[in-house]
């Protein structure tokens, strides 16, 4: 399994069980904007990066975090999974 598929599971489940996104329903896909469709707030955003900065051990840019990915969890597991990358190529370079 790929870092990203760890990654979007764990997006995911976090986004099922805290913030009721109910992607088992299949009206939500892993692309839906969940701001604009009301499925989560900005400050379920936030719980979420910080969730997944603490999991992960990375921390969100400025950037990141007006990136047009990051309101999907597509896109914020993608920016997750990037940034693993970033760090294991530097850790083997070391």
């Amino acid at each position: 399994m790929s870092q990203y598929d760890n990654v979007i599971r764990m997006v995911t489940e976090h986004l099922q069980t805290q913030l009721m996104v109910p992607f088992d329903e299949g009206e939500v896909t892993l692309d839906t904007n969940l701001l604009e469709s009301g499925y989560i707030d900005s400050y379920g955003l936030i719980e979420l990066i910080q969730q997944l900065e603490s999991t992960y051990e990375i921390e969100f840019s400025g950037y990141d975090m007006v990136s047009p990915e990051i309101v999907s969890a597509a896109g914020v597991s993608g920016i997750v999974a990037a940034k693993l990358s970033a760090t294991e190529e530097l850790q083997n370079s070391a």
